[in-house]
């Protein structure tokens, strides 16, 4: 696991993703997540939560099914 200082690039990259990705169900938190994980080049994500499944570079993995 990796920790990511949440600085004002990160908090900046987070609005505009939220507002890129809003109709999609993707809400404050998961835009911080979103931008995160571009930060890292991560493209893959463990959830259960449907709305990153319609985030197109992502790849998610749901422990559910």
């Amino acid at each position: 696991m990796e920790i990511v200082d949440f600085d004002q690039s990160l908090a900046r990259k987070s609005i505009e993703d939220q507002a890129k990705y809003s109709q999609t169900g993707i809400g404050g938190r998961d835009a911080t997540i979103l931008a995160s994980m571009q930060e890292l080049g991560i493209h893959r994500l463990m959830t259960h939560d449907r709305a990153f499944k319609r985030i197109d570079f992502i790849e998610v993995v749901d422990p559910i099914t």
